[in-house]
C-alpha cells in the first residue's frame, strides 16, 4: 500500500505512513467534514486536537488510492 494509517485511538495527532502527498479528510459521525489537510512522507501528521471526542472517519487518497478508516479521538 502506499498509504495508511498507523493509529486507530487518538489523543492530538493523526499518523500516517505514506509514499507521498495525501489528501486527507476527517468527518464526524454525521458525515460532516471536520478536518481536511495535506500530508507527505516527510511531513504525515494531521494534529487534531480540536475535535471533540468521539468517533470519526479518516479519509486519505494518494495516487488513486483511498483508505477509509475509522478512528476513535479520546
Amino acid at each position: 500500500k502506499n498509504i495508511f494509517l498507523k493509529n486507530t485511538m487518538v489523543d492530538n495527532t493523526l499518523s500516517f505512513q505514506t509514499k507521498g502527498n495525501a489528501s486527507v479528510k476527517v468527518y464526524n459521525a454525521n458525515g460532516q467534514l471536520v478536518k481536511s489537510a495535506t500530508i507527505s512522507a516527510q511531513n504525515a501528521n494531521v494534529n487534531v486536537a480540536n475535535l471533540r471526542k468521539g468517533n470519526y472517519v479518516v479519509t486519505a487518497e494518494l495516487n488513486g488510492e483511498t483508505v477509509v478508516q475509522k478512528i476513535i479521538k479520546q
